[in-house]
């Protein structure tokens, strides 16, 4: 379904590989007690982990882009318009289509595959010069990816960690959001904070590669604290828990009240169980990811909401854009453009409830496309 796209500035960052011994719904525990030396050791590694993923994120992109050709027609397919994150990455290529003098065309998926396969074809048949996807799987999109393919239209893809392949869900390009590397730091985060005795309950997508890499990242990590258990390893489908988180909580936590911290794998949902956590007077932390502004407000108001990690949509959109300069023109793609990340926690909230990177990515793209 196609809607017009304003761009409203720099909006807040950005929208199942299960462990051995663990299972989708089950309960459990990772690890075995050690001697305290060890934990404390762990935890000491975990703390400087954290240290490292608060502080300002520069810009780390390519040092040249090929000449940006004129006159193109951009389709940018989002997973959903309710999404922040992916509204905001939207934002991002709008901007940076404006500046080359591009136009966009912008489609709303509606959180629905076949919504986002019928858009794709759309953009197709309309002819234009390269296609975004934010936060799309493209396995769920075959024919409209075959189409693509076929046309000869590059596919770049910010916010699902697809494969890079010129058939079948091959993209031409990606942006990456660091989402294992997520998911890792937010593990060390609890280790840290816990002290290393945290007591977790996972709750992920498989509907997602990114959400599965944010799993994966996640539990190789908690698995190192010898003194932390999981104790529950929850699977939900990401169109329906908005729905069904809330109960899921607290079903858990009823079920696990030794439970100290939840793991999301998508920021809105963790905001929502923030609130089921409040609501049922329970006591566990929530970290989870993408940082839009409500999760930073929880946080900034010592909600059970702690931490989350930060991946800028609004500047994944550019660099998506910066990916398409390279597909439309022939080039390789490249493999150094990445949304900007961070984590943040009480200790380094940004001033406003928002965070669209440490830089200006007008300027830095800007510069290397000659329109600086």
């Amino acid at each position: 379904m196609k809607r017009t796209m304003l761009v409203t500035g720099a909006l807040a960052a950005a929208v199942a590989l299960t462990l051995a011994g663990c299972s989708t719904g089950s309960t459990g525990s990772t690890g075995g007690q050690t001697a305290s030396g060890k934990t404390d050791q762990y935890v000491a590694t975990a703390k400087a982990a954290v240290k490292a993923a608060e502080v300002p994120a520069k810009f780390a992109g390519p040092s040249s882009t090929p000449t940006p050709p004129a006159n193109k027609t951009i389709a940018v397919i989002e997973w959903g318009a309710a999404a922040t994150a992916v509204v905001a990455a939207g934002n991002g290529v709008k901007a940076a289509d404006d500046l080359l003098g591009w136009k966009t065309e912008t489609f709303d998926g509606n959180f629905l595959p076949a919504t986002e396969n019928s858009d794709v074809l759309q953009a197709v048949s309309q002819g234009v010069s390269g296609i975004v996807l934010v936060a799309v799987n493209p396995a769920g999109i075959l024919s409209g990816m075959e189409a693509a393919h076929k046309a000869g239209i590059p596919v770049v893809d910010y916010a699902d960690d697809p494969t890079v392949g010129t058939t079948g869900a091959g993209v031409y390009g990606v942006v990456s959001g660091e989402n294992t590397e997520g998911g890792k730091v937010l593990a060390d985060y609890i280790i840290a904070d816990s002290k290393g005795t945290a007591k977790v309950a996972v709750y992920h997508t498989p509907d997602f590669n990114s959400t599965l890499n944010r799993y994966k990242g996640f539990m190789a990590e908690i698995k190192k604290c010898s003194g932390c258990s999981v104790l529950a390893d929850q699977s939900y489908s990401s169109g329906s828990a908005t729905q069904q988180i809330g109960l899921q909580v607290t079903s858990t936590l009823s079920a696990n009240p030794k439970t100290t911290y939840l793991f999301f794998d998508i920021g809105q949902f963790a905001e929502a169980a923030a609130k089921s956590v409040t609501q049922a007077n329970l006591k566990a932390r929530v970290v989870g990811f993408d940082c839009n502004p409500a999760d930073l407000q929880n946080i900034r108001a010592g909600s059970p909401q702690v931490a989350c990690w930060a991946s800028d949509a609004y500047t994944a959109g550019w660099a998506a854009a910066d990916q398409l300069i390279r597909g439309i023109t022939g080039a390789s793609a490249s493999d150094k453009l990445q949304a900007p990340v961070r984590l943040f926690d009480t200790a380094n909230l940004p001033a406003k409830d928002e965070w669209h990177g440490d830089f200006d990515p007008k300027t830095e793209y800007g510069r290397l496309w000659g329109k600086s």
